[in-house]
């Protein structure tokens, strides 16, 4: 699991994308400040 700040995702986004996508990640959380909201992209449910 791979866990970014907002920023870093909005940067990012086609990188964390493709690493979904590849299977090198199965889940990436996206957290706008830490344990109060966070985001979740699953590669595969």
């Amino acid at each position: 699991m791979l866990i970014v700040n907002m920023h870093d995702a909005k940067s990012g986004l086609s990188r964390l994308v493709e690493a979904i996508e590849s299977g090198e990640e199965k889940e990436v959380v996206i957290a706008r400040t830490p344990a109060r909201h966070a985001y979740r992209a699953l590669g595969q449910l």
